[in-house]
């Protein structure tokens, strides 16, 4: 066999230095015992079983750090089956990300046999006397990955909370305290504005009838779409209202703007005047409107619109 040609096969850790004196030997020893001792090691997600809104779940990883033999060949490692993930989590609080095929993280590993803890998440006795074993593994997740597109993050200045597409928030109530809001950046939406107030900086009127604009222009209006006209790719439609209407509670169609909801006024008083003399009494009377119709105006005595103006965010 030629010098140049490739070694293949396994051969132990010993080498010639091993076997020459009583320290050479010792420390052979102990880098045999330490060598079956499983740390931490760099695993691949190549499975997710369980997890979302329900309890905390398991992976299948892939150690990324092959074995070698004596001659250096490698030797790659098996798969880890069901290996627990840790979720941030205190009772029934918790931040769920569950990991992805494809992540990579730290995997740690408990030196006693974990399987039955694992099966009843009660204390237990170890299942075997194994110890430092990879099949007692803990996944923790979080290294060498990517950049991500949907993330929360803690600056020195502020905390950004960044969505690609929709952020929910689900809750009986949201409460936002802040003295200042920004809605730089909330593109498309609409809020009544005074008719006496100029129309601030990044925003514009909403017409009376359909009013198409140039997405070149105002290419933030994106997010309407075609809901008020506008092909939604070189123009869009401006959110449009009739003049001088405010919607309220009611429905749209047959609330009809101005009109006075049938009602009485009375009332009483005494005095003298031409024709009249009251004496030791109050008298009442009462002048009733026919103008309008109740069922048109609501039952509170209110006109079914009210003058302003609307503008919307580019």
């Amino acid at each position: 066999m030629s010098s140049d040609d490739p070694v293949f096969g396994y051969q132990g850790k010993a080498n010639s230095n091993d076997y020459f004196g009583e320290y050479n030997q010792l420390l052979f020893m102990i880098r045999q015992v330490l060598s079956k001792v499983n740390v931490a090691a760099l695993c691949e997600v190549i499975a997710v079983h369980g997890g979302g809104l329900g309890p905390v779940g398991f992976v299948d990883l892939q150690p990324l750090v092959n074995q070698v033999d004596g001659y250096g060949n490698a030797i790659p490692q098996g798969v880890l089956h069901n290996i627990p993930y840790m979720r941030m989590q205190g009772g029934v609080n918790a931040i769920i990300l569950d990991p992805q095929v494809g992540d990579i993280g730290v995997t740690v590993f408990a030196d006693r046999d974990i399987t039955a803890v694992k099966s009843t998440a009660k204390r237990a006795n170890p299942n075997s006397n194994r110890r430092f074993d990879v099949a007692d593994g803990l996944y923790l997740g979080g290294m060498l990955n990517g950049i991500p597109s949907q993330y929360i993050q803690f600056l020195s200045n502020k905390i950004q909370i960044t969505s690609p597409t929709e952020i929910d928030l689900n809750a009986p109530l949201v409460t936002v305290t802040a003295p200042e809001i920004d809605l730089s950046s909330w593109a498309g939406i609409t809020v009544a504005w005074p008719t006496n107030a100029t129309i601030p900086a990044g925003w514009l009127q909403c017409p009376t009838a359909q009013t198409l604009v140039s997405l070149s222009s105002y290419p933030r209006l994106i997010v309407l779409g075609t809901s008020w006209g506008g092909d939604g790719v070189t123009t869009v439609g401006l959110p449009y209202y009739a003049a001088g209407y405010v919607p309220i509670q009611g429905t749209p169609g047959v609330l009809t703007h101005g009109v006075v909801i049938n009602h009485i006024h009375s009332g009483s008083f005494v005095g003298e005047g031409a024709g009249y003399n009251w004496v030791g009494g109050s008298p009442s009377f009462s002048v009733a409107t026919t103008t309008g119709n109740p069922t048109n105006g609501g039952p509170d005595n209110l006109a079914a619109g009210m003058g302003t103006r609307f503008i919307v965010k580019y």
